[in-house]
């Protein structure tokens, strides 16, 4: 036996994460098709969103996690909040989630505004101990009044929204893709 010294680098991919950043929408289209939220106001902060999927493969107590951009804290999760497997939470930038259905879970920020640049920006998930458990950073695409989608077979890992559709797709088709890549079933409803 000799002895000596070894140098180990290791790269953390973040794989073991049980959640996952799946669509950003960070530069709000004008008009009806901007109101994402569908609260019937069309609005540059209210209408911005991220969306968040439970990849863990069971149900995930996500009580006093926090989403942040690279500025700021901008959403504390309440105490109660529950994300079943293979389901998705979206945080709003404000106004009413009353009228959204489907298999997702709606919040509204807890803090003024999600707040997220059109230029560019990093979106990061904290547990409740402060860990970082998930973190995104987009450029200029997120400026292009559209969402930016995650998709498993893109280089480098988000498409614009409308690029999924010119090529014959559909977020609801990404959606699946995402779900069976990175958990291999869809839940619905999420409830």
């Amino acid at each position: 036996f000799s002895s000596g010294s070894v140098v180990l680098n290791v790269t953390d991919d973040n794989d073991l994460s049980p959640v996952v950043i799946t669509e950003i929408l960070a530069d709000v289209p004008p008009g009806a098709a901007g109101d994402a939220n569908s609260d019937g106001d069309t609005d540059s902060g209210d209408d911005e969103f991220v969306e968040i999927l439970n990849k863990s493969g069971a149900s995930l107590d996500i009580s006093n996690w926090s989403l942040h951009d690279g500025a700021e804290q901008r959403h504390i999760f309440p105490e109660g909040t529950i994300l079943p497997e293979g389901c998705s939470i979206v945080v709003f930038g404000g106004g009413f989630v009353d009228n959204l259905g489907g298999s997702s879970i709606f919040q509204v920020v807890s803090t003024i505004r999600l707040g997220l640049n059109n230029a560019g920006d990093t979106v990061s998930i904290y547990d409740a101990l402060g860990e970082l458990v998930e973190s995104v950073t987009y450029g200029a695409e997120g400026g292009n009044d559209q969402s930016l989608l995650r998709d498993p077979d893109s280089p480098g890992g988000f498409e614009p929204h409308r690029s999924v559709a010119e090529a014959g797709g559909s977020a609801r088709k990404l959606k699946r893709k995402q779900i069976s890549a990175l958990h291999g079933t869809l839940q619905t409803p999420c409830e």
